[in-house]
Parts: C-alpha cells; structure tokens; sequence
C-alpha cells in the first residue's frame, strides 16, 4: 500500500464535497476539481476522504499516491493559499504591477509585460525586490511562477536574473588573468 496514499484526508465542514468520475470541492466562491483516474476509487464518509486502489500493479500504485496527493493539496489550498517569493537581482532590474499585468525590466531593451491569471494574485515588495505570488491552485502557482523566472533565470557567472527565494545558484568561475600561454 502506498504510504501517501493510503492516508486519510480531513475535510473543514466549510467544503462542500461531490464525488462522481471527479472530486468536486466547493466553498461557495471557489470550486476545484480533480480528475480521478481508473482502477482508484474515492470513498467519503464522516468528513473523510479515503483512495483505494483496485489491483496493485505498478502504474495503479503510481496513481493512487498522486490522485490523494492531488486532492489534499485542493484541500489545503481552501485553507491557506499556497505561495512562492521569487527575487530579482540586477543593476536596474526591477518589476511593477500594471492592472491585471506583472511588468518586469529585467536588462532588455524592452520590458516584459506577463498578463496576471484569474485565480493568482501577485505582491511586489520594491525594497526587497520580490514577487511575492499567492494562490489556491498549486499546479497554476507553480506554472505562473516558472513563467515569470523563465523571462530571465539565473545566469551562473554574476548571479543576477529571476530566481526563487533562498534557491541555490551554482556559480562558474571568469575567465583567469593569465591563461598559461605564452
């Protein structure tokens, strides 16, 4: 048995839940829902959500942790939005919001205009210079925010360009002063 997905997920009494081929969840505003694949099965009871498998073969396994891993994580996205700061480093690099457009100048000769989707919401910290980008959808959060670091990443010898908070960045060494050649 998977060890993810055989646990148990706690709905608040807030949610609202249907189960047909899909897992709908609701809060009256919001409503998400989850694709649920062959051979799983969703059982809800007592504010629970339990997935089971039917046989146990390697790709049924597979998807038995993802489809619960997928569902708690709608689940938690009602009770606290998920999030993600990406920090910007470079002389004059800098982003600004525009209505429903996250507008970043990041060293082109031209800015960067991203439109902003429906379901996120973005914070720019100018002082810090981060981006701060909240959502209820993980998969979009982490969509748009691969979006917006792939307009400049990191570049390995200075370290400047659009990266996530506290990521790592391998840096490369210059060309030497005297390269041995005589």
């Amino acid at each position: 048995m998977s060890r993810i997905g055989k646990q148990e997920i706690i709905i608040p009494n807030t949610l609202k839940v249907e189960i047909n081929d899909k897992v709908i969840l609701s809060n009256g505003k919001v409503t998400k829902e989850t694709v649920i694949p062959d051979n799983i099965k969703v059982v809800f009871e007592n504010n629970k959500i339990l997935i089971k498998r039917d046989n146990d073969e390697n790709k049924t396994k597979a998807l038995h942790g993802l489809t619960r891993k997928l569902v708690a994580n709608n689940v938690a996205g009602f009770q606290k939005p998920f999030q993600k700061i990406l920090q910007i480093k470079g002389v004059g690099f800098r982003a600004t919001l525009n209505g429903n457009k996250l507008v970043l100048n990041v060293g082109y000769s031209h800015t960067v205009a991203l439109n902003i989707p429906p379901q996120i919401e973005v914070k720019i910290d100018a002082k810090s210079n981060q981006i701060l980008v909240e959502s209820q959808d993980k998969l979009k959060l982490g969509e748009f925010a691969a979006d917006i670091r792939s307009v400049r990443p990191p570049e390995p010898y200075k370290g400047t360009g659009i990266m996530y908070l506290n990521e790592k960045i391998i840096r490369k060494a210059g060309k030497s002063a005297s390269s041995g050649k005589k």
